[in-house]
């Protein structure tokens, strides 16, 4: 018997098909001149974008948005050390974003790459206020149990579909009422990370489908 609880995708860069079966939450950049039609979002700078010529710009956008009830969180924002501007700069914009994150009471997504210390000291710093969410993780078991530690939710992507993951031992360390799946910039359907994951924990797929759809409401508070 099919769930009554909808496929939660937390973290996509992509519209909605409207499916009845999934909930999908879009992230948008706040240059963009209008949220999208009928999707739940997150708003937010991403590292790779950070710029302290617009960022006052932007801020203000994030904080007009806030209003909207299809507006859910601040995102994806973060740091990476890989790729975008020098980290200072990373860093000084994703304050002002957890600042206002903590203003509007919203939950923040992060990407982070090669930036953990930097991130886990700035979440000891802001992170009380609000929840976190690591979007696409796809480290290792001890960096899944420093993160969970300290409050994260962990948000997992296609990588699991790769049986040379490291997913596929983490994976069995998160705890699932801290677990969400996301499809980021892929064509996968979410319904295939779910059911990889259900074999992996050894639960149905309307147990999974519960508790995950149970972590949205907690964290989005809706």
């Amino acid at each position: 018997m099919e769930s009554s609880f909808p496929y939660i995708d937390f973290h996509t860069h992509k519209l909605s098909s409207n499916e009845e079966r999934i909930t999908a939450v879009t992230s948008i950049d706040p240059s963009e001149l209008e949220p999208p039609p009928n999707n739940l979002y997150t708003i937010g700078v991403h590292p790779w974008n950070a710029n302290t010529n617009s960022i006052n710009l932007h801020l203000n956008n994030i904080k007009t948005y806030a209003n909207s009830p299809s507006m859910v969180g601040i995102g994806e924002v973060g740091l990476d050390k890989m790729k975008g501007p020098r980290l200072d700069i990373q860093q000084k914009i994703l304050e002002k974003q957890i600042e206002i994150a903590s203003e509007i009471d919203k939950p923040v997504t992060i990407h982070c790459v090669k930036a953990w210390d930097e991130l886990l000291a700035l979440k000891a710093r802001f992170g009380g206020k609000t929840s976190w969410a690591i979007h696409g993780f796809n480290g290792s078991q001890e960096l899944a149990k420093q993160l969970l530690d300290k409050g994260f939710f962990l948000s997992i992507g296609a990588a699991m579909l790769n049986e040379k993951s490291k997913l596929q031992e983490s994976i069995t360390q998160i705890p699932v009422n801290r677990l969400f799946f996301e499809t980021d910039t892929t064509d996968v359907d979410i319904a295939q990370i779910y059911a990889v994951v259900a074999v992996k924990l050894d639960l149905s797929i309307n147990d999974l489908r519960k508790s995950i759809a149970e972590n949205f409401s907690y964290f989005f508070r809706r």
